[in-house]
């Protein structure tokens, strides 16, 4: 094999990887951003339903 031909396959295989890491990083940050908007819709329905409270429907119990 000609030293050509090595580097091309070096070049290859180190292309292939960086390939690799870089897709599993996107998949990574997906599954973050999935899991933050889970949480922000979350979010979103306690605040509903806190907004269709009335004041006389909680009751004070906490002392600071």
């Amino acid at each position: 094999m000609k030293v050509g031909e090595l580097i091309g396959k070096a070049v290859d295989e180190i292309h292939k990887e960086k390939v690799e890491l870089a897709i599993n990083k996107m998949k990574s940050l997906i599954r973050k951003r999935e899991a933050l908007q889970k949480a922000l819709n979350d979010l979103d329905k306690e605040i509903s339903v806190l907004e269709e409270m009335d004041v006389e429907d909680v009751e004070v119990g906490y002392t600071y």
